[in-house]
């Protein structure tokens, strides 16, 4: 009998037996192996940050190929995603009353820039929308800063979102932002913001902590804050990239597949190690790890690096339009797109559930029922996690990618990972591969090629 055949039997027996001895051996490998972290430093160091439509990015999208191929991994090809294309160009500020400094900035993803000679205004402080509408016409030609303190990433990240929108709605020429993030560095954090069409785009950018609280005490001391803002962001036609994916394929039931998955794409700055170069390694590894380990999986386990979530998810649209036909197939979709904190347990999200609303997390809501048997069979999976400690299975999101296949009705999962520290260096400068934990990205590998090679053999199905 074929040796590779007697393998999977005895894994199949071991898994799904009365005791979870081949998850040990998975989680035991996925310790000893050193790949993930070098495949991660690979790509940080040799490719580094990569936006949608830039020259870094189709170098990413080659690098992916490469690696997938390197790795074993089958059907490797990448998928046309056409990518809005967003630059950056020079951009600064300059406080020039009450006393002339440098201000440390980003401006926003997707933001229109100044003119060439730039922007000079009054500023004006803001505690939250409330305060914009009692303010109303008073910021009026003047630049709006919204000064509010990070609590949750979800509170914050409306005010980069829909603050510029909201500020322009009473004619102001700018809008600031204190930096979504909670690192006290002089690291500001930028991300994607979204105009609403009733109101003039204005240019948008994010002040690091310091700086606005800096802002704040020179407004509390009845100063008069004048700035001088200069933005060369344009956005320009979109361009085609793509997809990148790779498979092992099921030997029982090949056409059920189970995606693995992170985004390629990052912001301009940094080298984007924790968001999301960590989720496409822990993605690409964990497929790689059951590869190396001979492990024939009776579903197909699929790599999915997707392009283009950080100022669009078009790279998830189109997986969607392009497998809508065989999405009652994919038995689950897993991405991970938290950073590389260890990973505690898995999140569940409900297939067909609507559209998320930025700033609102459906699972909050306590009244919100799913199918008890989906549930129960989800939870069930947990029990192979006694090894990894990614015990905690629940309801949750998922990811930005995978959400389009949710709301389509495919089931997603959540890799729920330690996020204490994500938010210090989360689409900053500092986001950079030191900050890479190895013995946490180990763990994350294991944990998520535990639940993939669950998932591939289980006799029963998710979807």
């Amino acid at each position: 009998m074929n040796s590779r055949f007697l393998v999977t039997s005895f894994l199949i027996n071991a898994l799904f037996g009365q005791t979870p001895e081949m998850a040990k051996v998975i989680y035991q490998k996925a310790l000893s192996s050193n790949e993930a972290y070098q495949t991660l430093n690979e790509l940080t160091m040799n490719v580094g940050h990569r936006i949608s439509g830039s020259e870094n990015f189709t170098k990413a999208m080659a690098w992916g190929v490469a690696t997938m191929k390197a790795k074993g991994l089958v059907n490797v090809r990448t998928e046309k995603v056409m990518s809005p294309r967003w630059v950056r160009g020079k951009e600064s500020i300059q406080l020039i009353s009450p006393r002339p400094m440098n201000l440390t900035m980003l401006g926003l993803g997707m933001s229109v820039g100044t003119p060439q000679e730039g922007l000079t205004g009054e500023v004006v402080i803001v505690d939250d929308f409330d305060h914009l509408e009692k303010l109303g016409e008073q910021v009026r030609g003047k630049i709006v800063l919204f000064d509010v303190p990070f609590v949750t990433y979800d509170r914050s990240v409306t005010y980069r979102s829909s603050g510029p929108s909201r500020a322009a709605q009473y004619g102001a020429i700018a809008c600031l932002i204190r930096s979504a993030g909670s690192s006290n560095s002089n690291t500001p954090h930028t991300g994607t913001l979204s105009y609403d069409s009733r109101w003039p785009k204005i240019p948008a950018a994010a002040l690091s902590l310091e700086h606005a609280i800096l802002l704040r005490r020179m407004s509390e001391s009845n100063q008069k804050i004048i700035i001088k803002l200069n933005m060369e962001a344009k956005q320009l036609s979109d361009v085609e990239e793509g997809n990148v994916i790779g498979e092992i394929i099921g030997s029982k039931n090949p056409k059920e597949i189970i995606v693995l998955s992170g985004h390629l794409d990052s912001w301009d700055v940094g080298q984007g190690a924790q968001d999301d170069g960590a989720g496409c390694i822990i993605a690409l590894e964990a497929a790689s790890l059951l590869n190396q380990m001979k492990i024939v999986p009776e579903r197909t386990i699929r790599v999915v690096l997707f392009a283009n979530e950080e100022n669009g998810v078009a790279g998830g649209r189109s997986y969607r339009e392009r497998h809508e036909s065989e999405l009652n197939n994919h038995i689950a979709l897993l991405e991970s797109d938290s950073g590389n904190g260890r990973i505690t347990g898995f999140t569940l999200d409900l297939p067909g559930r609507p559209p998320r609303q930025r700033g609102v997390n459906p699972y909050g809501d306590k009244s919100l029922k799913g199918d008890p048997s989906l549930i129960e069979r989800f939870q069930s999976l947990a029990k192979f996690q006694e090894i990894s400690g990614a015990k905690a299975f629940t309801l949750g999101m998922s990811g930005v990618d995978v959400s389009p296949m949710v709301e389509a009705g495919a089931v997603g999962i959540g890799a729920s990972h330690n996020m204490s520290k994500y938010f210090d260096v989360h689409h900053t400068e500092a986001d950079t591969f030191d900050k890479i934990i190895k013995a946490d990205l180990q763990h994350n590998v294991g944990s998520v090629a535990i639940l993939a090679y669950t998932l591939s053999f289980s006799s029963t199905r998710l979807q």
